[in-house]
C-alpha cells in the first residue's frame, strides 16, 4: 500500500519535511498541548511501548515474551511463588545471567534483590556454610 509520502521524490520529501518543521516551530504551543493531551489519553499505551523497548534493549525479549513467561509461571514469582511483583502494580523483575545475558525467569522484587546479593557474595556464603 503506497502513501502520498512514499510516492514523493527525495526533493519533494525534503521540502515537505522543511514545511512541517517550520509549521511546528511556529505552532510550538499547539504541538506541545496536543502531545500532552494525547499522552494523558493514551498513557497505558505509552507505558507499554516503553516497557517493550526497555525489555528489548536490556534483555533481548519483547513484552509478548514477558507475558508468555508470566503465564508459564502462573502469574507468580519463579522462586517464592508470590503473586505480586512488588509494591502496588509493580511488574515482576526479569532475572537474567549477567555473564551470558540469558533470561532465567520472572522474580518478585524481593527475590530478585536477594538473588543479586547472593550472586555477588557466593564465595563468602559457601565458605560460611561449610
Amino acid at each position: 500500500m503506497s502513501t502520498k509520502y512514499s510516492l514523493m521524490t527525495q526533493v519533494q520529501k525534503q521540502k515537505a519535511n522543511e514545511r512541517n518543521r517550520r509549521w511546528k516551530e511556529k505552532n510550538r504551543d499547539k504541538v506541545l498541548e496536543y502531545k500532552r493531551t494525547h499522552y494523558k489519553n493514551n498513557k497505558e499505551k505509552y507505558l507499554t511501548i516503553e516497557r517493550d523497548r526497555q525489555y528489548k534493549v536490556r534483555y533481548g525479549i519483547s513484552i509478548e515474551d514477558y507475558n508468555r513467561m508470566l503465564e508459564e509461571q502462573s502469574g507468580k514469582c519463579k522462586i517464592c511463588s508470590s503473586e505480586k511483583g512488588g509494591n502496588k502494580n509493580q511488574c515482576f523483575a526479569v532475572d537474567h545471567c549477567h555473564t551470558t545475558g540469558r533470561v532465567r525467569g520472572l522474580l518478585c522484587i524481593k527475590c530478585n534483590a536477594r538473588l543479586g546479593w547472593f550472586e555477588l557474595n557466593l564465595k563468602e556464603v559457601i565458605n560460611y556454610l561449610k
